[in-house]
C-alpha cells in the first residue's frame, strides 16, 4: 500500500520508520543533556569542595588600636568645592 502526495509515492512503513527514528533522536538528545547536567553538577561540587577546603585562615586585622596617622579622605564629588 502506497500513498501519493504531490506526485510522490510514500509508504506507511517509511513514515513509521521516520517517526520512530525521530523519537529515538529525541530520547538520545534528552539523555545526553541529562548526562551533561549531572557531569557539570558533579564537577561544580568538586570545585566547590576544593575551594572550601583550601581556605586559609588569615591573620585578622586589629581595628581596636588607633591609627598612627590620620586617614586621608578625598572628596569624590567634583562639584563640591571646599
Amino acid at each position: 500500500m502506497k500513498l501519493t502526495l504531490k506526485n510522490k509515492k510514500i509508504s506507511p512503513m517509511k513514515i513509521l520508520i521516520d517517526f520512530f527514528a525521530s523519537l529515538y533522536d529525541l530520547v538520545i538528545a534528552f539523555f545526553a543533556s541529562l548526562y551533561d547536567l549531572v557531569y557539570d553538577f558533579i564537577k561544580f561540587l568538586g570545585d566547590y569542595l576544593k575551594w572550601a577546603t583550601d581556605i586559609r585562615s588569615f591573620k585578622s586585622t586589629n581595628f581596636d588600636k588607633q591609627a598612627k596617622e590620620p586617614i586621608q579622605v578625598h572628596n569624590q564629588n567634583p562639584f563640591d568645592i571646599r
